[in-house]
């Protein structure tokens, strides 16, 4: 008798550091479900995002690509709806909720003179980036993910929540079950879905919304194994306590959040992310993002305990990480990799938090290797026993390796050289065990770890001569890497990306200033 194929579930968060579980020593956050999971399965200690922004992340966990190899080298602030469906939602509620109703409509913006809405728009959540959205525009179109793999060898593929990789209106890439977030961000409390391919808006908390649409995809009765991806938009802002549940917001009242450094701002902060202007707003921005994270792990709590009362349990694998880090005033920053300009890199901002558990897992394991989402496109493959000739051949011109030999225990790591690479745009990095180089091409400043002796990156080794052997090392094992890993229609260092969003695809429009948005 054949024996059955694993079940595989991803959950993935939004905008979370590596610091913000208990299991990776956060002592004021509350995370016992995602404890537990780490204390049951394998977390890992060093584990990187491909680019610190969430849709070139998301498109290479998707891909196994890296983004100068799919072409999403920034998120994407357009091609996920369209703009008229868009103003039609806002119109019917903007009175429907209280913090909604003293903003002009759509219409009303438009009369106000040019001079006067300079930078009036981006302070409206429903009118920030809306002018970019023409209408879906497929950016995975020419990239296999492995769901389309998974699609083809008789897996039942669901999506609840946060895609970002354009065209929200139409299932693609291997999903039967599309219950999606409309564009990148939405608020916590009035979140913008697409249902049964139309958008609407929900006046429900979207963290238990997008758990209820897993939920449900979870009990549907179903022949063969199931893949399903819950993408939820926590921990990203906004941060406002209204739109948080208050009994959990309440945990966190007599918090000093002494665990979160406070520093003064990073010379490179920029204006435009959110940040807090005092005491107050800082301690409330922390406090919202600490009770976001809780609520998603309430909420995961609710399909750890589904797979055990369906007896799903001993037959699934659970990944859980996130698609980019954050720093909630980490060196001063407040943001992830575009909360400065230049864009950085620093270890809160490229390495997030990855614990897998379930069938097939070795129990209480914590791993050091360097691995990257880069490395999910075989392991999800070969967790779901997918061996032909065409698929592995396909998978040699990936960079990324399988971490099943680390989850049943049979290795400690994966890979013989102890590298990891990322890249935002012309900025690169390439991290060994001990130095990390940061390249921004072709002006810098460049930036090169000890990060042995300076864990917290401070002291800046690029100038050191007693450092200039492992400066051009790390240099040259950098270029040729992305040599080989590079598309070179896609190649990241020839683009004017500033942080600020990607609106369309590369292949049609080059370098066009338009294609990347700086706002002013």
């Amino acid at each position: 008798m054949e024996a059955k194929k694993r079940n595989i579930i991803m959950i993935l968060s939004d905008d979370q550091g590596y610091w913000s579980l208990g299991s990776y020593g956060n002592p004021e956050i509350k995370t016992p479900v995602l404890d537990r999971m780490a204390e049951e399965g394998v977390r890992f200690e060093n584990f990187f995002c491909t680019s610190p922004v969430c849709s070139p992340a998301r498109a290479s966990i998707l891909t196994g690509k890296m983004p100068s190899a799919h072409g999403v080298l920034d998120w994407l602030g357009g091609g996920s709806v369209n703009k008229k469906d868009y103003e039609g939602i806002m119109m019917n509620h903007r009175h429907a909720v209280p913090y909604l109703a003293d903003r002009p409509t759509p219409k009303e913006v438009e009369k106000i003179p040019a001079d006067a809405k300079i930078g009036f728009e981006e302070t409206l959540s429903y009118q920030k980036y809306m002018n970019f959205e023409k209408g879906g525009v497929d950016f995975m179109k020419e990239h296999l993910c492995y769901t389309e793999v998974l699609k083809e060898y008789g897996y039942t593929c669901g999506l609840a929540g946060k895609w970002h990789l354009g065209n929200s209106y139409e299932k693609q890439k291997g999903f039967d079950f599309w219950e999606v977030i409309a564009r990148g961000g939405t608020n916590y409390m009035l979140p913008e879905y697409i249902r049964d391919g139309k958008l609407k808006m929900e006046e429900e908390y979207v963290t238990d919304l997008i758990t209820e649409d897993a939920l449900h995809f979870l009990r549907q009765k179903k022949d063969g194994p199931f893949y399903l991806s819950v993408h939820y938009t926590a921990p990203h802002d906004p941060w406002e306590r209204e739109d948080q549940p208050e009994d959990i917001w309440k945990e966190y009242d007599d918090c000093d959040f002494s665990y979160i450094p406070n520093l003064p701002k990073h010379p490179w902060q920029a204006k435009k992310r959110t940040q807090p202007h005092n005491e107050e707003e800082r301690r409330q921005y922390i406090q919202g993002y600490y009770t976001c994270v809780t609520a998603m792990d309430r909420n995961i709590g609710k399909i750890m305990q589904c797979l055990k009362e369906n007896q799903l349990d001993e037959n699934t694998v659970v990944i859980f990480l996130a698609d980019n880090g954050f720093n909630l005033g980490h060196h001063g920053v407040w943001g992830k990799g575009n909360g400065t300009f230049p864009m950085n890199m620093y270890e809160s901002s490229v390495k997030v938090p990855c614990i897998i558990w379930g069938a097939g897992v070795k129990d209480h394991t914590v791993n050091e290797a360097l691995v990257s989402q880069y490395d999910l496109f075989p392991t999800i493959l070969e967790l779901a026993d997918i061996e032909d000739e065409k698929t592995r051949k396909y998978m040699e011109t990936l960079p990324g390796k399988s971490l099943t030999p680390i989850l049943s225990g049979e290795k400690e790591k994966i890979r013989e050289e102890v590298v990891v690479y990322e890249e935002y745009g012309p900025v690169r990095m390439i991290r060994n065990d001990r130095f990390k180089l940061v390249y921004r091409t072709p002006y810098g400043p460049h930036e090169l770890y000890d990060l042995q002796s300076d864990p917290n990156e401070e002291q800046n080794l690029i100038a050191s001569p007693k450092h200039r052997e492992i400066r051009n090392h790390l240099f040259r094992q950098l270029e040729k890497w992305f040599e080989e890993y590079t598309d070179e229609r896609y190649d990241g260092r020839k683009f004017p990306v500033m942080g600020d969003g990607q609106m369309e695809r590369l292949e049609e429009f080059g370098t066009d200033k338009t294609v990347f948005k700086s706002f002013p």
